[in-house]
């Protein structure tokens, strides 16, 4: 006669208390969070959202002059928005539908802290031209982001109302006198002065994202990028007038960035809320 075990339960049953003890633990994996606003106090505290701390204190520490032109500032300057993209880029999994977009979002303001490595000393028509290069790739890349959740309807010339259909065409006609100004003044008798032609489709990519930011109607996406081109053009007043605008620049850039990313997010969370409500009807 062989023993029996009384202690040993049937598979079934093991089976079903592992699925009891596991559903809750399962549950809070898979649970979806909100990608904006940042949760910075409590307990409830993100690691991805801490970021953002770091950022203004070393953007704070750039409107001094000994720091924002000391010899190691290209490196410590991509920490602020830099860190914006990282924040981002940790959050890539917190709609799991949504995880390409918010990885974009994140490469977008990569590329801009690259820029801002490349413009924090004096800048040569090079550096120039790298930065424009780095800041127009993200636009482009943030106009698709916009442009490819728009509907189909809305995205046309005719659907924006004329104040917008002015500012846009004003700001075009504003940034390509500025860039001809700024181009008039450079010697291309120098080997490294055509760098300085890239700030031309620098303008087009810049104003045309304001026009998609226009027809998405995401507020703070305009804002921002509004916010954007008044830091833009203060860089270039300051280079042709000679006038120090260094503590108004980086102010009115990092505040477009702000909303920049609160806008990015804003529009990935409604984009994914309109989906999810049109298939719960």
């Amino acid at each position: 006669i062989k023993p029996t075990n009384t202690n040993t339960k049937s598979t079934p049953q093991r089976l079903e208390r592992r699925n009891n003890i596991m559903a809750p633990i399962a549950s809070n994996s898979t649970k979806e969070k909100k990608l904006w606003p940042p949760l910075l106090r409590g307990s409830s505290a993100e690691f991805s959202d801490l970021l953002l701390v770091p950022s203004f204190i070393v953007f704070f520490a750039f409107l001094f002059r000994q720091v924002a032109f000391h010899p190691l500032a290209p490196i410590p300057k991509m920490i602020p928005v830099g860190f914006m993209a990282i924040s981002i880029f940790l959050k890539r999994n917190w709609i799991s539908s949504c995880s390409p977009q918010v990885s974009l979002l994140s490469l977008i303001f990569l590329f801009h802290s690259f820029g801002d490595a490349l413009l924090a000393r004096e800048d040569s028509p090079q550096t120039m031209g790298f930065a424009s290069s780095m800041f127009g790739l993200g636009w482009i890349f943030y106009s698709y982001l916009l442009w490819n959740r728009i509907p189909a309807s809305q995205k046309t010339w005719a659907s924006l109302s004329f104040t917008k259909k002015c500012v846009t065409v004003g700001l075009y006609i504003w940034g390509f006198t500025i860039v001809s100004v700024l181009l008039s003044t450079t010697d291309f008798s120098k080997s490294d002065a055509f760098w300085s032609l890239l700030l031309v489709p620098y303008v087009v990519c810049i104003i045309s994202f304001l026009a998609v930011a226009f027809i998405s109607n995401q507020q703070l996406v305009i804002v921002g990028t509004l916010f954007y081109v008044v830091s833009d053009s203060l860089i270039v007043i300051r280079r042709l007038l000679r006038i120090e605008f260094n503590v108004t620049i980086w102010l009115f850039y990092y505040i477009a960035q702000w909303l920049l990313m609160a806008g990015g997010l804003q529009w990935i969370q409604s984009r994914y809320n309109s989906r999810a409500s049109s298939k719960s009807n």
